[in-house]
């Protein structure tokens, strides 16, 4: 039984106009601002430690977020037309030529593009060699797999007989377990089907101070003070334990 608010019935999360909801609720929600600064600036760390060569940085899927501000450099797309992103642009069909690209940043979108096989086939057409994809998705550990099957609106099956989706909008249409099959359950059929992409690092987190946020359509479950503690608790007590308590996971694939 899904035990989802009922807000979650009452938006259209596929419109333009969520979309610029969503992205005026992260800037000035400041405790769900400042998770997502933090990730936008890990992002960027991790591309410059794993990325080579030279090219465009590239975030797919940029809809409501505010990456631009952290990393101006970033050109910022997505499928929907929302105020302050770049272009519009399909993740499946990237209007960039061959080895233009050094990154693709990807915050909680792969799990939304219908055919994972063919974004990547793209992604090798447009990636430098020594580039890569720096991404953030839902976690498949115990306490996540619970929040997404039971409270969260988006669909999460681990048992999915393919990594395509079956149908839906650029956000209802969506599997939340999708890197669960490509990096777990179906590893080694990822690996055979695209070799030149490597794993260079993986590392689950989030906890108490996301859900404390209560996200972006949710009100906020405690005051401002209580975030940087749950912060200092997450980096330190909760830090070992977040394979089995992290809601999300980033991750970086390097095309060699």
């Amino acid at each position: 039984m899904r035990l989802k608010p009922k807000i979650y019935d009452e938006i259209a999360f596929d419109t333009d106009a969520a979309g610029d909801l969503s992205r005026k609720i992260m800037q000035e929600k400041k405790c769900l601002h400042d998770i997502y600064a933090e990730q936008y600036q890990w992002m960027a760390a991790l591309t410059d430690r794993y990325l080579v060569g030279e090219g465009k940085e590239l975030e797919i899927g940029s809809g409501g977020g505010f990456m631009k501000l952290i990393c101006p450099q970033v050109i910022t797309t997505d499928v929907r037309r929302i105020s302050g992103v770049d272009m519009v642009m399909d993740a499946m069909d990237m209007p960039f030529p061959a080895r233009s690209v050094r990154s693709v940043l990807a915050v909680h979108v792969l799990h939304h593009i219908p055919d994972i096989e063919r974004f990547f086939r793209e992604l090798d057409r447009v990636l430098t060699p020594g580039g890569g994809l720096v991404a953030i998705e839902p976690y498949w550990g115990p306490l996540a797999s619970y929040i997404y099957t039971y409270i969260h609106p988006e669909p999460f099956d681990k048992q999915a007989p393919s990594w395509k989706l079956k149908g839906g909008g650029p956000m209802t249409g969506s599997n939340q377990a999708l890197s669960y099959l490509l990096l777990k359950r179906d590893a080694k059929a990822f690996q055979a089907e695209f070799p030149q992409f490597h794993l260079r690092y993986e590392q689950p987190f989030g906890f108490l101070r996301y859900m404390a946020t209560g996200g972006i359509w949710l009100s906020p479950k405690l005051p401002a003070f209580m975030f940087p503690v749950l912060r200092g608790l997450e980096s330190t007590l909760f830090k070992p334990l977040m394979p089995w308590v992290g809601l999300h996971h980033i991750f970086v694939l390097q095309k060699q």
